[in-house]
C-alpha cells in the first residue's frame, strides 16, 4: 500500500473491487495514445479547462504509467491547443451526425480516444481501425459498446511505411 494512501476498509458485500491498475504494453507510435489521453485528462481537469471528458480523466487514473515523468506536466497553452484540436474534431462529428444521424464515422489509429463517449447519438456506426496492441489496452480499459466495431490491422507496416 502507498504510504501516501490510508488504508481501505473492506469492501461491502456486493460492493464492487476497485478495478486494478493496468500496465500499458505500448511504445513507440502506440505510445502516442497515452500522451493525447494524459494531455486531455489534464485540460479536463482544469478548472477553467476547454474540454469536458470525464472518461479521459478516469482512464488516466486506471493506467500504471509515469505520464508526469514521461509527457511533463503540459504548458496552459499547449494543453489548451489539444483542447482545441479536440473540440474541433468533436464539432465536424457532431456536425456530421446532425446531417447524416445514421452515418458511420471512421476513426483511424484513435489510440485511446474518447470521443464516442463525447459525440455519439445513439444511432450512428463507429468504425476504429488501430494497431493490435493499442486495440488490446482499449478493450481492457474501455467498456463495451455495442455499435462500434473495432479492426486490429497493422495497415501502416503492411504499406511499408513502418520498417523497424
Amino acid at each position: 500500500m502507498a504510504l501516501d494512501q490510508p488504508e481501505q476498509s473492506p469492501t461491502a458485500p456486493g460492493a464492487q473491487e476497485p478495478a486494478a491498475l493496468v500496465k500499458p504494453e505500448l511504445d513507440a507510435v502506440p505510445e502516442t495514445a497515452l500522451w493525447t489521453l494524459y494531455y486531455r485528462a489534464l485540460e479536463a481537469r482544469r478548472p477553467d479547462g476547454l474540454l469536458d471528458d470525464p472518461k479521459a480523466v478516469g482512464l488516466v487514473e486506471r493506467i500504471d504509467f509515469p505520464f508526469a515523468e514521461r509527457f511533463g506536466t503540459g504548458s496552459s497553452l499547449l494543453l489548451r491547443l489539444q483542447a482545441l484540436r479536440v473540440a474541433s474534431f468533436d464539432r465536424e462529428v457532431s456536425d456530421f451526425l446532425d446531417r447524416c444521424p445514421r452515418g458511420t464515422v471512421v476513426c483511424l489509429g484513435e489510440g485511446l480516444e474518447t470521443q464516442y463517449w463525447r459525440v455519439d447519438n445513439g444511432r450512428a456506426n463507429w468504425l476504429s481501425a488501430d494497431l493490435p496492441e493499442t486495440v488490446a489496452l482499449r478493450e481492457r480499459l474501455l467498456p463495451p459498446v455495442a455499435r462500434p466495431i473495432v479492426l486490429r490491422t497493422q495497415v501502416m507496416r503492411e504499406a511499408g511505411y513502418v520498417t523497424c
